[in-house]
């Protein structure tokens, strides 16, 4: 068996394995007649099900958090692919839409082994908001269109030139149909591509920047043509910017951030507190990326600096200054994010969910020389860390799936 066949069956026993477990607890607890893939069709859902049989519909102004009256909150490419599965199968959208959560959760999974090691990959099956990959929201299929970018730009190298480009087109487009935040990731590894080979501080890379640049248009404008769409049907091509204010309270707040974030990393921290308010959970592990993204580009940001301070200073590598500009990127989603889910109302309450792309990434570019000394010099302390993290995390996401099919809120 060559390596290509290995990493897509290891990703096809990933899925396997993350389904099996998700479908006996269910079974488990509501008996094998009751388990059905309608049970993963809970809150966001609702929403999805209302475009898929209703269209997009919104008065003027937008009403708070009404699906047969405001659903402009949502981006189309997940309730469309929902509704061409309904139609195809004659099936209800109850099922077609985890239906498309689990076609791309299995793509994600054959993704992940050409992106990071099978330990590193027990990690993130473990990671408590992985779950929502298989439910009926838009995560798999957000999370698929920006790993398959990642991976393309990672082998940039490898294939054919113009099927590269084409692909990183449609995942751009996947992306900017799927989230607003879409066009974040790519459009930080364009820029400072860009930035970085005009001042001739990076070596030039052909690949790179048609890569990243193809895979930014196409975000941008399957953004665009959702706003778009909004002029011409209503009128208003904001209207989505104004349902997500009137509905969800999404506002940018800098002093509830802070707040929290203090809140999150000094007071979250006992596993007894988690239980008896599982949301705090959230707080913790965005919290917790967020101080290991800021430190790894600190950290890279100085190697920078200092290698350009010398006097015979070479280019930047391309493939460094990748890994170096997808952090940046990440930092950068990661924020919008957080700030604009941290007012009193949220409390970070959407954070984990909304995190999980940046931590998987965080996790793909790990590099050995980031890892504290005090850890990567001691190998049982490092074995001991992550195997109670598996025994922490795992427990906790299953009780997630437990909240999340029993329409309890979870993050």
């Amino acid at each position: 068996m060559n390596r290509t066949h290995s990493r897509i069956l290891t990703g096809i026993l990933l899925f396997a394995l993350l389904f099996y477990v998700y479908a006996t607890l269910l079974s488990l607890i509501y008996g094998p007649e009751a388990a059905s893939l309608s049970m993963a069709c809970r809150w966001d859902c609702g929403w999805y099900k209302a475009i898929i049989e209703h269209g997009y519909v919104s008065v003027i102004p937008p009403t708070p958090q009404d699906e047969h009256h405001s659903n402009v909150a949502f981006f189309p490419l997940f309730p469309l692919l929902g509704g061409w599965v309904s139609s195809l199968l004659s099936i209800s959208s109850d099922f077609a839409l985890p239906l498309v959560s689990l076609s791309f959760a299995l793509g994600i999974c054959i993704l992940l082994p050409n992106l990071t090691s099978r330990k590193r990959l027990l990690f993130l099956a473990a990671y408590p908001a992985t779950f929502y990959l298989f439910v009926a929201y838009s995560e798999s299929v957000y999370c698929f269109f920006l790993f398959a970018g990642v991976l393309m730009l990672l082998r940039r190298g490898q294939g054919n030139a113009g099927f590269l480009y084409l692909a990183a087109l449609l995942a751009g487009i996947g992306l900017g149909l799927t989230r607003l935040t879409g066009f974040v990731i790519p459009g930080g590894v364009f820029g400072l591509a860009v930035v970085g080979m005009l001042l001739k501080r990076v070596e030039f890379d052909r690949r790179l920047l048609m890569i990243s640049g193809l895979w930014t248009l196409g975000a941008v404008g399957g953004a665009a043509s959702f706003f778009i769409f909004a002029q011409m049907k209503f009128g208003v091509w904001n209207l989505y910017f104004e349902t997500l204010h009137i509905g969800w309270h999404k506002d940018v707040s800098f002093s509830g951030f802070f707040y929290y974030f203090g809140r999150a990393v000094l007071k979250n921290v006992l596993p007894p507190l988690f239980a008896r308010d599982p949301v705090r959970m959230s707080w913790i592990i965005t919290a917790d990326t967020l101080i290991a993204l800021t430190a790894v580009l600190v950290t890279e940001s100085r190697r920078f600096a200092a290698d350009a301070t010398k006097k015979a200073a070479k280019k930047i590598d391309a493939d460094r200054f990748l890994r170096f500009a997808l952090l940046a990127g990440a930092f950068v989603h990661l924020m919008i994010t957080t700030l604009g889910d941290s007012g009193d109302l949220h409390r970070w309450g959407n954070g984990m969910r909304y995190t999980m792309p940046v931590f998987y990434l965080l996790v793909f570019l790990w590099d050995e020389s980031w890892t504290p000394r005090f850890l990567a010099e001691r190998p049982k302390w490092r074995r001991n860390l992550f195997i109670g993290m598996l025994f922490f995390w795992i427990p906790y996401q299953l009780y997630y799936v437990y909240l999340f099919t029993q329409t309890n809120w979870v993050s």
